[in-house]
């Protein structure tokens, strides 16, 4: 039986629990204070009358437990009042994802924008103009630029590549299709990494070099950010902005596969993008996995240009 069944009949248990303490105890409330009343039968007939009994000593009722008949009915209700609450976190879950891990991730968030931002900053400033396509511009054709455009991208991505650490802020993701905008960060460890937003697998590379990236991310916990990543088809638009440029990919595939295969981050000839989530809803034993293709690449102090998937890049425009 999946967990999430599991849950809510335990929830509705521990209602009818509290429903049903509550009503019993109201029940032997009302029997302790209604009392029977014998009725006086007078006797007819030729006989002699009986002489009426001296009545007996009326034995003082015990005192009611009224303090445990209130703790039951507090008890009752707060056992209610406990499953209704778990009841609509439970539909939370199950609707939208965990309300609780959602703040937390949004929370972590903000602190990696800073991060990020400063990271941004401190990189354009570093990079300055970029001197060997200026170099090469003059009397170059815009292929030949271009050419020299992805070298110095693949350069700078090799260089932050053997540079990063574990749980650092590496770029930020967006997906209008689905509505995420996140920061992703190295790692895709379930606490350390993923607790804070998507993952980048690392030993996957970085984009620009015409080989493969992953990034996988939580569905139900945690920001629940790729929670729809299997309403993503082909020709949807994802963008990755890191420190040195900003990468547009288009999808073009997407397939269900078992937790354990690991094909899926395998190199593919071109710059191709890896996303990846548990599935089903609630469960880890599959992934949903989707392909990009990297189209377009905007370097930083650089100039644009296009990719296929044959690996060739072309000027943006000429």
């Amino acid at each position: 039986m999946p967990a999430v069944i599991r849950t809510r009949l335990t929830l509705v248990a521990l209602a009818a629990v509290g429903v049903t303490m509550s009503l019993r105890t109201r029940k032997k409330d009302n029997e302790r204070t209604t009392r029977s009343v014998p009725e006086a039968i007078a006797p007819y007939g030729n006989g002699p009358v009986a002489t009426p009994a001296e009545p007996k000593a009326e034995v003082a009722p015990e005192p009611e437990p009224k303090r445990t008949g209130k703790k039951r009915r507090r008890l009752g209700k707060i056992l209610i009042a406990l499953g209704i609450v778990l009841v609509a976190y439970s539909a939370a879950i199950v609707f939208w994802g965990d309300p609780a891990t959602y703040l937390y991730a949004h929370w972590k968030q903000n602190q990696l924008s800073g991060e990020l931002n400063q990271e941004f900053a401190d990189y354009a400033a570093s990079a300055g103009v970029n001197a060997l396509v200026v170099e090469r511009s003059r009397g170059a054709t815009p292929l030949e630029i271009a050419q020299a455009q992805r070298e110095l991208v693949e350069r700078a991505a090799n260089r932050l590549n053997h540079n990063l650490r574990m749980s650092q802020p590496l770029g930020r993701i967006k997906i209008p299709r689905i509505g995420v905008n996140a920061i992703f960060v190295q790692g895709t460890r379930w606490g350390p990494d993923l607790s804070k937003g998507p993952g980048h697998y690392p030993q996957t590379s970085l984009p620009g070099v015409g080989r493969t990236m992953g990034i996988a991310a939580h569905r139900t916990t945690f920001g629940a950010w790729f929670r729809n990543i299997n309403s993503l088809d082909a020709g949807d638009k994802i963008s990755l902005r890191l420190p040195y440029g900003t990468f547009y990919y288009q999808v073009f595939k997407h397939e269900v596969v078992k937790s354990g295969d690991w094909k899926i981050i395998r190199d593919r000839g071109f710059d191709t993008l890896v996303l990846s989530a548990c599935h089903p809803l609630y469960s880890a034993s599959h992934r949903w996995v989707v392909y990009a293709a990297l189209v377009r690449v905007d370097p930083v102090h650089g100039i644009p240009y296009l990719v296929n998937r044959r690996n060739e890049v072309r000027p943006l425009t000429g």
